[in-house]
């Protein structure tokens, strides 16, 4: 009895001996009165703002909580002093520091300190110490130390300390290369953007981990430590006193437990520490076994010798024992080890529970901060999955199942939950009930985490895939056999290819295997049907190629025809093998179709363009030619093609002076107009426009469209409407100058009448009347014929005749009302015209009409037709005195000036010729002679109205031809065809 009181003593003494390591690091250190008074007032009010990405120090978890090392430090201290503080983040690091600066945020958690910031921050002691190391890809072993970067590109965290600490040292060294994040940099430096990353450990480990990057080193020792206070804006020196305060009074055991929780960086010391105590505890049980053994061995020394054998048989099998026991524990304690699972062990009859400092720690607890309790367990059990992990359990005990495992959600610490593995079985009583159970925690958040993230991003393709708008058809394999693994709807749509067709359909040793799930022909452009193998998919997994914007037609088994754009790529992996295939299929029928329609539109509006008379420039708002129609070719000489694009002075010249036209009518968005332009052609050819200027605008877009007429021949027929006007006027002073002369004429043609007839000797009453005064009437009119008085008197006689038959014609070519359509001989016309050329002399022009010598070859059997002979008459005066003057004018003139005047009658038409033997004309007059306002005549001698008007009243009121034929010297003969029409009877 006494001995084993001795031993449970030695074992007490040895408990405390090792567990004498597990104290506290000193009593908190109590707030001063002031300190208590403002927390009191002030702490619901104080914000802490914290980097959303700056794993595993602080950062956004997946619910948007405030987490990390230094939140978790944090809390610690809201714990101890009875507070909540307020949390406040910003996607972006220097966003959160200028919160600090401009009062919107009052302390941060982990924050290095550094020269730039001490202006406007005050800082506690350090809490943690991280190294800061420089990270190359695997690839690089050259790169040991900063020194080997040299002209290289280095990535740091832009704002951290490291950004500081390297501009400092080393801006003159290498390229300084900010990102926004620590992730960001990383996947720079795997993806060759930059040659190195400087960051720290913990920072890098977490995100390497995450994104799974493989390719990343470190490549040396530390270049740099943080050193992570909390840091308080400057004007509240107070809070980060109680804040120190604070962080004073958590424990090493604390301490550690929450480094453990975030990064294992301390994990060798912790070892060698954990090493040294079991070896102590060892050393120092094994003295206690001697001790006791001796004390046993002086107490039992005559029975020792009476049962030495028996004790010796005794011991060797304790040993044995011992040592099996001591093996299942150490090959049990790595197995649990290298599981990194929790250990829960339930005495089911007493409901009392083990677990172990791992099961713990994955909720978030030290081991003496949660009691081995049931109800430790089963209050975290998320409310949804709590009825099933309870049924399972129960099963497990009644023995309705050997085993479980079962996955569901546990309460962490911090709030959140954590997915967890739960594993069990029993061990089991005669009735097969379980007496004991035990079992293991994995922590699977991660996994499942990743699992549910892997299920978010395939339902994020699948829906991507089968909502995009054109088809994609993706295979996997190799250039000789590969395979369809995905399609989408549209793939389905356009080209029949289903769900039949995937993981079935593709090509094995270059033959294709199961086609007939390919329900489409295609086609290129021209009409040629493609093969199978040179579709695109199997272009780009048989023979790499890329194919981008490929126009071809797809004939669907339905008999639907598309046009699809295509796009076609291999994918390649890391040793340039093709591994896929992705084919893209945009349907452009719509397109296409629009496209034709746009080109028949546009087509059909060039057309219309091109069919308008008018010349038709559009010009964009600098003044530069966009469209140009056949008519400005034909005017100008200059195609479209050519013209584009250049300036309207440049093609057109002669619009030059018109700008400011174009601006007016930009300006005012009206259309302008100058009309009546006279314009100079080739060979003195005069050309009369109508310039008017549209303004163009629409969407944005500014211009003007100018359209110019040619408006010579209807200047030509205002000319004529004037100048017969001018005839009318003409005639009508005519008419009245034949009457007043008329009544003069008369009398004396009457006098000279009288005169001869007083003078004659066989009237009666004259012989009489000179008998009365003695005169011998014989003799007077012997002495009027001696002195020419008898000629005098024949002279005025004749005179007054001829005047008189002018007169008449005068007011025959004025009677235009009452001739202007009636039946008439044209024999007669040219007599009557011919007798009023005769009357014609002009000094100025120095021709006399009468000294021509007449020709008429008129035709006996010409009919008469209906027409307008003053017209008509007009016509022949024209002919006449052109003739006349042409020949006054001739030089040498000829030795018998002659005008021919040739009728006849030709099938139903009359032809008039006149022929002059005058100078002739080249052929560039003559092909002008009829146009308006020609003249070959000196200036105020000739309007070039004359051939003109006559032209126009053979050719358009009467419908006949008008031509010439001309040559220098040999005269000019004009020719006249009129159409017989008779009068209605």
């Amino acid at each position: 009895m006494q001995s084993r009181r001795f031993f449970q003593m030695i074992l007490v003494v040895l408990l405390c001996l090792v567990g004498h390591g597990a104290r506290a690091n000193g009593l908190v250190t109590p707030l001063t009165e002031e300190e208590r008074d403002w927390l009191w007032k002030n702490a619901a009010d104080v914000v802490f703002v914290y980097d959303q990405q700056f794993p595993p120090f602080e950062f956004s978890d997946e619910e948007g909580r405030f987490t990390g090392l230094g939140a978790d430090y944090l809390h610690l201290v809201e714990e101890k002093l009875g507070v909540k503080f307020s949390y406040k983040t910003h996607p972006d690091w220097n966003t959160v520091l200028n919160m600090l600066r401009t009062g919107e945020g009052d302390a941060i958690t982990a924050l290095t300190i550094i020269k730039d910031r001490e202006d406007y921050l005050i800082y506690t002691n350090s809490y943690v110490e991280v190294p800061c190391v420089l990270l190359v890809r695997s690839d690089d072993k050259a790169t040991s130390t900063m020194e080997d970067l040299d002209g290289r590109r280095v990535a740091v965290v832009n704002g951290y300390a490291t950004h500081s600490f390297l501009k400092d040292n080393y801006a003159s060294r290498f390229e300084i290369v900010p990102v926004p994040t620590a992730q960001a940099g990383l996947r720079d430096l795997a993806f060759e953007v930059v040659d190195a990353f400087v960051v720290n450990l913990g920072l890098a480990a977490y995100y390497i981990e995450k994104d799974g990057l493989a390719n990343i080193r470190v490549a040396g020792d530390a270049v740099y430590t943080y050193r992570f206070s909390f840091a308080v804006r400057k004007d509240l020196p107070i809070l980060r006193d109680i804040l120190q305060k604070g962080l004073d009074s958590i424990t090493d055991e604390e301490s550690q437990a929450l480094r453990d929780k975030w990064y294992n960086m301390d994990g060798d010391r912790k070892h060698t520490l954990f090493l040294l105590r079991i070896g102590g505890l060892t050393l120092l049980a094994a003295l206690a076994i001697i001790v006791v053994f001796y004390a046993v061995n002086r107490t039992l020394k005559k029975r020792v010798r009476e049962r030495t054998e028996a004790l010796e048989f005794e011991l060797e099998e304790k040993e044995r024992i011992a040592e099996e026991l001591r093996l299942s524990q150490e090959r049990y304690a790595l197995v649990v080890q290298g599981a990194n699972d929790g250990i829960w062990d339930w005495d089911v009859a007493s409901d009392s529970i083990y677990f172990s400092p791992r099961w713990k720690s994955i909720i978030g607890y030290a081991e003496h901060e949660i009691d081995n309790d049931v109800s430790e367990w089963m209050d975290r059990i998320h409310p949804d999955d709590k009825d099933r992990v309870l049924r399972v359990n129960r099963e497990c005990r009644d023995g309705v199942r050997d085993q479980f495992e079962i996955e569901y959600r546990l309460r962490h610490r911090d709030g959140s939950y954590r997915w967890i593995l739960g594993r069990g079985t029993g061990v089991r009583d005669d009735s097969g009930r379980a007496y004991r159970m035990a079992g293991t925690h994995s922590d699977i958040t991660g996994r499942k985490r990743a699992t549910n993230e892997l299920a978010r991003s395939n339902r994020l393709l699948r829906a991507v895939l089968h909502q995009a708008p054109f088809a994609i058809v993706i295979a996997q394999g190799n250039a000789k056999s590969w395979i369809i693994t995905a399609s989408n709807k549209e793939a389905e749509r356009l080209l029949g290819i289903n769900e039949e067709a995937v993981g079935t359909t593709g090509m094995v040793d270059g033959e294709f295997v199961n086609a007939e799930t390919i329900r489409f022909r295609a086609y290129d452009l021209d009409g040629w049907e493609l093969p199978r193998h040179k579709l695109p998919l199997a272009l780009a997994m048989t023979q790499e190629k890329v194919l981008s914007g490929m126009e071809m037609v797809v004939v669907h088994t339905s008999g639907e025809e598309y046009t699809v754009l295509v796009n076609a790529v291999p994918v390649h992996d890391e040793q340039g093998e093709v591994v896929a295939g992705i084919a893209i299929f945009l349907d452009i029928t719509d397109r296409k179709r629009a496209e034709e329609e746009r080109r028949q539109l546009r087509n059909m509006l060039q057309s219309i363009i091109d069919s308008m008379p008018s010349v038709l420039v559009a010009l964009d708002g600098e003044g530069r030619v966009t469209q140009w129609n056949t008519e400005a070719e034909h005017m100008t000489g200059i195609s479209f093609a050519d013209a584009e694009g250049r300036s309207l002075s440049d093609v057109m010249p002669e619009l030059a002076g018109e700008t400011t036209l174009i601006d007016a009518a930009l300006a005012e968005r009206k259309p302008q107009v100058s009309p009546r332009r006279a314009h100079m052609m080739g060979e003195g050819a005069m050309r009369y426009e109508d310039l008017t200027v549209y303004p163009l605008v629409f969407e944005g877009f500014e211009g003007a469209v100018v359209r110019i007429d040619d408006v010579t021949e209807r200047a030509r027929i205002e000319e004529m409407m004037i100048q017969a006007e001018k005839m009318l006027s003409v005639g009508g002073l005519a008419a009245g100058m034949a009457h007043e002369i008329n009544n003069p004429l008369g009398i004396i043609m009457q006098c000279a009448e009288s005169i001869s007839r007083r003078v004659s000797p066989e009237l009666a009453a004259n012989t009489k009347a000179a008998g009365e005064i003695g005169i011998d009437l014989g003799q007077m009119r012997q002495y009027m014929d001696e002195r020419g008085i008898s000629g005098y008197i024949d002279g005025i006689r004749d005179a007054g005749s001829r005047a008189a038959k002018i007169v008449q014609n005068m007011l025959n070519f004025s009677r235009s009302s009452e001739s202007r359509i009636q039946a008439c001989d044209l024999n007669s016309l040219l007599d009557s015209t011919i007798e009023l050329a005769a009357n014609d002399y002009d000094l100025k022009k120095k021709f006399d009409f009468r000294q021509i010598e007449i020709e008429r070859r008129y035709a006996t059997n010409l009919p008469h037709t209906l027409c307008s002979s003053t017209e008509i008459e007009q016509v022949f005066l024209n002919l006449l005195k052109n003739a006349a003057q042409a020949m006054a004018e001739a030089d040498p003139p000829p030795e018998t000036p002659r005008i021919i005047i040739r009728t006849a009658l030709q099938r139903a038409e009359i032809l008039i010729e006149l022929t002059d033997n005058g100078p002739g004309m080249p052929e560039n007059v003559r092909k002008r002679v009829f146009e308006p306002f020609f003249t070959t005549k000196s200036v105020g001698t000739g309007t070039g109205l004359g051939l003109s008007v006559s032209y126009f009243i053979i050719c358009t009121n009467h419908g006949g031809q008008f031509d010439v034929e001309s040559a220098p010297g040999k005269g000019a003969k004009f020719t006249i065809r009129l159409p017989v029409r008779e009068a209605a009877a």
